[in-house]
């Protein structure tokens, strides 16, 4: 099946005919170029959407502070820099679903995780993988990467912002609320590593760069010689 990116080229060029691939096309190629230096080519993914979830992921943002997220008993929970505090709250719900799959996917191989998240377009974009705006379809492309990467699989449903509460109160920095809440959590925050909230947050940030793509792979590489 072909990715969304690639449609286009379908219903545009006719036989006979050259054409240019766009740059979300461009960036489709460019992702699997650099997930071929990682991948072994094999993946359970796609049938784990026959199972029930083995995780649940709650992520929330807020405008103002920061993000959260927590799969019981882990959790972490981050403050928007000056850089991100002028994002749409789209791309801020978007950011600590990424994230979560950055720093545990390696835990979830072979696991299908069910994210619950209160923003309904951002619950959309995670299932199709696919966004019109030119910054979440290029986190929607990490995440894809990630997935592979780790060999888990990523769902989405929405959740109604008042019954978040446990990812809510991380958004807003109140870990007193959220311990209380869920007495049962980690004692301590799992750490996003600076590196990758820079990779993530860079705003040129896109695959067909190709030194963006080298900082990328290279973020990996040690992550996936650890799996092996």
């Amino acid at each position: 099946m072909l990715p969304r990116s690639f449609h286009w080229v379908r219903h545009s060029i006719r036989p006979g005919r050259v054409g240019r691939l766009n740059l979300a096309a461009r960036s489709e190629l460019a992702r699997w170029d650099s997930l071929l230096e990682h991948w072994p080519g094999t993946s359970v993914h796609q049938f784990l959407l026959l199972k029930l979830p083995d995780r649940h992921l709650f992520t929330n943002a807020s405008g103002s502070w920061g993000c959260g997220a927590w799969p019981a008993p882990h959790w972490f929970c981050m403050q928007w820099s000056r850089q991100m505090e002028s994002q749409s709250i789209a791309i801020k719900e978007l950011l600590p679903i990424v994230f979560s799959v950055a720093v545990w996917g390696r835990s979830w191989r072979k696991r299908l995780i069910l994210c619950h998240c209160d923003n309904k377009a951002v619950v959309s974009q995670v299932n199709t993988l696919h966004a019109r705006d030119p910054q979440a379809g290029h986190l929607l492309r990490c995440l894809a990467y990630l997935q592979a990467l780790y060999d888990c699989r990523l769902r989405a449903t929405h959740l109604p912002g008042p019954t978040n509460t446990g990812a809510d109160h991380l958004s807003r920095n109140r870990i007193s609320s959220f311990n209380r809440l869920h007495p049962l959590a980690s004692a301590t925050p799992t750490q996003v590593p600076q590196p990758v909230v820079n990779l993530l947050t860079l705003p040129a940030a896109e695959w067909t760069s190709f030194q963006w793509r080298r900082m990328f792979n290279d973020s990996w590489r040690q992550e996936w010689q650890i799996r092996q």
